[in-house]
């Protein structure tokens, strides 16, 4: 098994990834921070449908991380690169975050795609910006799954949640953007879009990630 040579803390449980510490810069233009993302994200079809972002490359082999509940039931799947090449999943290497709704997919390739930049969630806080880039599953007047990409606002940070999912947002996501980045003003992934909660009283919808 790859061992990656840092961490990232998923609620006070570690798990390991190549994570590079984010710098200091200027907070690119929306168009910019899309078109960054849009290198990276990833859509995966299969038994169920969801997306994902590129976070390493080692070889041939790319790392994609993604939502456990996207690649939970075993079958086939199949990743789309952003030039629209597919790689198939060899499902049994799937690797899942114990406690947490993450998933590690590698596939091979020898094309030379775009490998995610990793956040610090800890520096997002009440009031920031953050994007949400994904494919979603087609809905009325969109017949097909074509690259989203949308802001939202963060509204609150849970001490401690079910699954990882600590990150309140202002934007419920639709089926098929599970899995997609939470990236911040700089185009780095700062979270996993994975779940969307309402509230019945006031018909409120927010979205919810995992930092």
């Amino acid at each position: 098994m790859k061992k990656y040579s840092l961490l990232i803390p998923f609620i006070g449980i570690a798990a390991s990834f190549n994570l590079v510490q984010p710098q200091i810069a200027n907070a690119l233009e929306r168009s910019e921070v899309s078109a960054l993302a849009k290198q990276y994200t990833v859509l995966i079809d299969g038994e169920e449908r969801g997306s994902g972002a590129i976070i390493e490359k080692d070889g041939n082999t790319y790392t994609v991380l993604t939502n456990w509940h996207v690649v939970d039931t075993p079958g086939e799947y199949t990743i789309v690169t952003p030039d629209r090449e597919k790689y198939q999943v060899v499902y049994d290497q799937i690797r899942y975050l114990p406690e947490i709704d993450v998933a590690i997919i590698e596939f091979e390739s020898d094309q030379n795609y775009q490998v995610a930049e990793l956040g610090n969630s800890d520096e997002i806080v009440e009031g920031n910006t953050i994007y949400v880039a994904a494919y979603p599953d087609p809905f009325p007047g969109v017949p097909q799954r074509i690259y989203l990409f949308f802001s939202t606002e963060v509204n609150g940070k849970l001490s401690q949640a079910e699954q990882g999912y600590t990150l309140l947002y202002g934007q419920s996501g639709t089926p098929g953007t599970s899995g997609g980045p939470l990236v911040d003003e700089n185009g780095r992934i700062v979270g996993i879009n994975g779940k969307a909660s309402y509230e019945i009283n006031t018909g409120n919808s927010f979205g919810l990630g995992i930092p």
